[in-house]
């Protein structure tokens, strides 16, 4: 085997590099090699660049012709440990007050101002929203003006009662004296009549009687006209009196309602509590239907709060009503509430997905802090196992990436069984890495699991032991000895 030595410049001074000439396991090496003859004399510099080009192609084709070595996997573990594990159903849900109070128009109008905002806090009768109030105000002046007129149509009927009542008294009065004039005036012409059929009176006598009787007759007649037209005014006044009586009353309903609505364009707070919904802004337009919609929410309370969180049927069948949970929220990160399930209601789910059940937690609200419509994440305990051996989630579900037929063979080498090739009842395949790069299959039933590990019921596992949890991806092993390229960066593999 020869050596060869060139002098190769680096930065302000040369640099002795030994040259192994081409074959096996061709490499480049620093420093003097015990075997060989080193002419220390310079060489010329166009001598030193040939003899420095060789050797590169030497240890370049040694390289390429090296055989390359076979890539091994390369394995992420985690350990088996002992500990307590606490089985939970996570899910997220949306806070809600316990009550909600909405308050809407009940006038339709323009907005024209709007007195709070969202977490506002209100006082009962305190000012929230003002609409227009000018064609209200138009309303309740046309309705006054109607209302005065009817109360003074009464008043002036009212008033001509006591007057018509007394004419007709006076009319029936003389109308009582006529009659009696005119009966006298019969009974004269009749006495008249018969003397002068005794022939003891003469013609002219029984003319005049006739005439006086006729005359008594016809004052009868206009006095009971007088009397009639009298008596007809009277009931006349008296029939239109009861109509304009109702008509002040249903006036003085219309006034009264104008005033109603003129109040209602002030839109006050029915009672004391927290804005938590505005939905109304100025210059907007509200009209009036069969199902308005509130402009704004009131929360009389925000010390108890409730969260609606939607969880599996499967997951619902593990939490009896009253179980205590733990809530977080993305606003206050470092705080846990603390409430309790206060009712498990059935949930339309999926046209394809699992049967989902309404999960109402009821919680205290410490501080007031939070408003209605923020997400909390919620943990709900279903299980607890006190010093237990605790496999890691990850490696249950961690198969090699080796070949169907060699995976088989595999599992049947070790015994794995049928129930846990196929995950049923709690049963798993799990890898234990026995050496740096041996692993083998052990078949594990697990119990309860809080998402990162999983109780051992059933396995031949011990504290310590190292499952695989993952695979690093295969990489292409450099030749044994190769040089590396100047230039060209080197890529590892990710752990």
């Amino acid at each position: 085997m020869k050596w060869c030595g060139v002098w190769m410049s680096a930065a302000k001074e040369r640099v002795p590099l030994l040259v192994k000439a081409p074959g096996q396991g061709a490499s480049i090496q620093e420093g003097p090699k015990p075997a060989m003859a080193f002419c220390p004399q310079r060489l010329p510099h166009r001598n030193l660049s040939m003899i420095a080009s060789v050797g590169l192609a030497a240890v370049l084709a040694g390289a390429a012709s090296a055989p390359p070595r076979a890539a091994s996997p390369r394995y992420m573990t985690a350990v088996v440990e002992r500990g307590d594990i606490t089985a939970v159903v996570r899910a997220t849900g949306v806070v809600r007050a316990t009550c909600v109070v909405p308050v809407g128009a009940a006038v339709p109008g323009t907005v024209q101002e709007v007195f709070v905002e969202f977490a506002a806090r209100v006082r009962a009768g305190q000012t929230l929203v003002q609409l227009d109030p000018a064609p209200f105000k138009a309303e309740l002046t046309k309705a006054r003006d109607e209302l005065a007129q009817a109360e003074a149509k009464v008043k002036r009927l009212e008033a001509s009662l006591p007057v018509l009542q007394a004419t007709v008294e006076t009319r029936q009065a003389r109308l009582n004296r006529v009659r009696a004039a005119a009966e006298i005036a019969r009974a004269e012409a009749a006495r008249v009549a018969n003397l002068f059929q005794q022939g003891i009176l003469p013609q002219a006598q029984q003319d005049e009687s006739q005439a006086s009787l006729q005359q008594a007759e016809d004052k009868v007649h206009a006095a009971e006209a007088e009397f009639d037209q009298a008596q007809a005014q009277l009931e006349q006044a008296r029939g239109e009196l009861e109509p304009w009586r109702l008509q002040v009353t249903t006036r003085r309903e219309a006034v009264d309602r104008a005033e109603t609505n003129l109040r209602h364009t002030t839109i006050v707070a029915p009672i004391d509590g927290m804005v938590v919904a505005r939905r109304v802004r100025p210059g907007q337009s509200l009209a009036i239907s069969l199902s308005p919609s509130p402009l704004i929410l009131i929360a009389p309370n925000l010390k108890t709060m409730l969260l609606d969180a939607r969880i599996e049927e499967s997951e619902a069948a593990q939490i009896p009503v009253g179980t205590e949970v733990s809530l977080q929220t993305d606003a206050f990160p470092a705080e846990l509430f603390r409430g309790r399930v206060r009712a498990l209601q059935p949930s339309p789910g999926e046209a394809h997905g699992p049967a989902m059940r309404e999960m109402v937690i009821e919680f205290d609200n410490i501080g007031e802090r939070l408003l209605p419509g923020i997400t909390a994440f919620v943990t709900v305990p279903t299980g607890h196992a006190a010093d237990t051996l605790k496999v890691p989630s990850r490696a249950l579900r961690f198969t090699p990436a080796i070949p169907a037929r060699e995976l088989q063979t595999l599992l049947e080498k070790h015994k794995i069984l049928l129930a846990a090739r196929a995950p049923t009842e709690g049963w798993h395949v799990v890898w234990r890495l026995k050496s740096r790069k041996v692993i083998e299959p052990v078949a594990v039933r697990v119990g309860i699991t809080d998402h990162r590990f999983a109780q051992l019921l059933e396995g031949s596992l011990k504290e310590g032991d190292a499952l695989v949890i993952g695979q690093l991806a295969r990489q292409r092993a450099r030749p044994r000895g190769a040089a590396v390229t100047p230039g060209v960066k080197r890529e590892y593999p990710r752990r």
